[in-house]
Order: C-alpha cells, then structure tokens, then sequence
C-alpha cells in the first residue's frame, strides 16, 4: 500500500500518471474518490469495476454488492477479497482523492481488501 498526501495542486495525480506509464510489469486500477463516495456499497462498487477492467470479476460480486441490504462484511467484502487474493497479475489499485473517504465503514472496507492482497502475496512466497 502506497500513500500519497500532500495540499492540493502538489502533483499527486501526476505523480501517479507517470508512475502507472512508466510500470511494465504492473496494470493499474484507478478510482477518483469525493466525497459522494462515502457510502461503502457505492466505493466498493467503483473499485470492483476499476478491478474488473484488469481482470474479470465472477459475477457474485457484483451480485452481492446489487443486492438490497447486503452485508459489507458478510457477503461483499469476501467476494470481492477472494477475487483479489486469486490476482494472477500484479496490479496496483489507486484511490486518488482518498481524503474524500472519511467514514469509517469505506476505510475498514479498504483496510479489509488491503489485508487481502497481502495475505495472496504472502501465500505465492510460501509457494
């Protein structure tokens, strides 16, 4: 996980843009945050389609995250972590803007989808 914070008009997008051209062995996924993003279901949603451009998602994943009342934690998370820990590709997910995401429900849902990816690169060294 890579964090970059600076004010506003400092080059972090740029920085990010060029870092993503100049990468050969990496794709990128790419999610612009605001702060309509708050709701965990609606950023979910956005990384899983910034995700499924690299890599096909099975479509219990976005089942889970159509569905009304579905539990972050329950049904979504799982899906969507599983597909990450399966990643046959490195990739790198951005969330530009992601000082637009201030409740605490997205930001364990990140921390959640970070845990496992690390847990899917720790399982290929063990290999």
């Amino acid at each position: 996980m890579v964090v970059i914070r600076a004010g506003p008009g400092y080059g972090k997008t740029t920085t990010l843009v060029q870092w993503a051209e100049s990468e050969k062995h990496r794709q990128f996924a790419w999610v612009c945050a605001d702060r309509e993003d708050n709701d965990p279901v609606v950023l979910l949603t956005y990384i899983a389609v910034a995700l499924n451009r690299l890599m096909p998602l099975t479509p219990d994943v976005f089942d889970a995250l159509a569905s009304p009342g579905a539990s972050i934690e329950a049904k979504v998370l799982p899906r969507l972590g599983d597909a990450i820990r399966r990643a046959r590709t490195l990739f790198v997910l951005v969330i530009d803007d992601a000082q637009a995401i201030e409740n605490p429900q997205c930001i364990d849902a990140l921390t959640a989808l970070a845990e496992k990816k690390k847990e899917s690169l720790i399982e290929a060294l063990c290999r």
